[in-house]
């Protein structure tokens, strides 16, 4: 009797062990896949990340980390997220600083007018935590950013949200992301500057995000990280840019640099730099913006050289996945003025055949492409010098390597 028991309970014990690994199984065929494909090498990589990148999508779309890498040696991942308030980016510091303690981290001001711990929409949270493990961390932040019981359980447990997903399984959800940054290789030409206020005028209220902020230093200055705090160049309106101007108050306050990017006029170009109407940078901005940014890092923190480290052979191999990546991105395009903003790369050599029947007065727009690859090894062909019959021919090889990335005409009409 007594070993038929026994055999029983371990017939029920195998039975909840299968279960429990069923659920979790499908669980991971049935969540979202967007925060794994933003946190994907964060978790996977037997490597460290000694500068994080937070805020909102204006980080997520600004900040290339493999940049950063090429030309400054930095290793670093961008751990911003679309709508990120400020209590979101402290929260996910707290979650991944126990995955990879970094020695630097950078936060952007924006939205630090928001009043509220997260969007109202809960996806976007889902898209900052899911991927992150359930542990203490995770629960502590879950239960400070919402008050509703059935959310605290949906972004503990997502299966909660994720179980009727059935019929969308083969939906591609995946992100193009390099160490978390997203490409952003569309062109709005129609951005304007909006100036700047004056550094001395400063919001008149204190919003939860603001209160994050603090937080966030705190965080770092307890585990002696150091903090730099931005602001990248959008197209924000003068009433709510009163707010990034506490960046002035809390570098005083906690002996922190503060970086305000907006109001050097000699980094973006409004015309060829943005990716919409909602201010977010291209890859051509994200480019300018990445070079500032590390440049004041490389002369301001001791942040080490990977490219000398033991770590390199994983770092040129983030790399060469990057180039791959940007180069399949570029040969899908089919407007010229996207492809002239995508080449805006330091990796490039580029070789343009322009006819001479084309004028900057009839495409001022495409001119002002071409002069925006400054920074690029760049030859252009006069007629006779190559056979191509279209009134623009485009050769894009990879300066490291020699190798032709691609080589394409268009038609300036498109």
């Amino acid at each position: 009797m007594f070993r038929k028991n026994i055999r029983h309970a371990v017939h029920i014990l195998i039975f909840f062990i299968l279960l429990c690994i069923v659920v979790l199984k499908i669980e991971d065929m049935l969540e979202h896949k967007y925060s794994a494909g933003k946190y994907g090498d964060f978790f996977t990589k037997d490597t460290g990340y000694e500068v994080f990148f937070m805020g909102s999508s204006h980080v997520q779309l600004g900040v290339n980390p493999m940049e950063l890498y090429k030309k400054y040696g930095i290793s670093s991942y961008n751990m911003a997220n679309s709508a990120g308030r400020l209590a979101v980016t402290y929260w996910t510091l707290v979650n991944a600083a126990e995955i990879h303690e970094p020695e630097l981290v950078v936060v952007d001001l924006f939205l630090l007018d928001e009043d509220t711990k997260t969007h109202e929409n809960i996806n976007f949270a889902h898209r900052a935590f899911d991927a992150f493990p359930l542990n203490r961390s995770k629960w502590r932040a879950v239960n400070d950013l919402f008050d509703d019981s059935g959310d605290r359980t949906e972004m503990l447990f997502p299966f909660a949200k994720y179980h009727s997903r059935w019929s969308s399984l083969d939906e591609g959800e995946g992100i193009v992301s390099s160490l978390g940054f997203e490409f952003g290789d569309a062109l709005f030409s129609g951005a304007e500057d909006p100036g700047n206020v004056s550094e001395d005028v400063l919001p008149k209220d204190y919003t939860v995000s603001m209160e994050y902020a603090e937080r966030l230093i705190n965080f770092c200055k307890e585990r002696k990280i150091d903090v730099l705090l931005c602001y990248i160049p959008c197209t924000e309106p003068l009433e709510t840019q009163v707010y990034h101007n506490y960046g002035y108050v809390l570098s005083q306050k906690y002996d922190i640099d503060f970086l305000d990017l907006s109001r050097r006029k000699d980094i973006v170009n409004y015309r060829t730099d943005f990716y919409d109407a909602d201010g977010h940078l291209n890859l051509s901005g994200a480019k300018k913006v990445t070079d500032a940014l590390g440049e004041y890092i490389d002369a301001n923190y001791d942040i080490s050289d990977c490219r000398s480290s033991e770590q390199s052979g994983v770092w040129n191999g983030f790399y060469e996945e990057y180039m791959k990546t940007y180069a399949e991105r570029l040969k899908g395009l089919e407007a010229v003025s996207e492809y002239l903003m995508m080449l805006n790369n330091g990796n490039f050599e580029v070789g343009i055949y322009l006819d001479g029947s084309v004028k900057e007065s009839d495409y001022p727009l495409i001119f002002e492409l071409i002069d925006n690859l400054k920074g690029v090894s760049l030859k252009t062909f006069e007629r006779g010098e190559t056979r191509a019959e279209a009134k623009i021919e485009i050769t894009v090889r990879r300066s490291d390597t020699g190798e032709t990335v691609d080589s394409r005409s268009f038609d300036l009409d498109k």
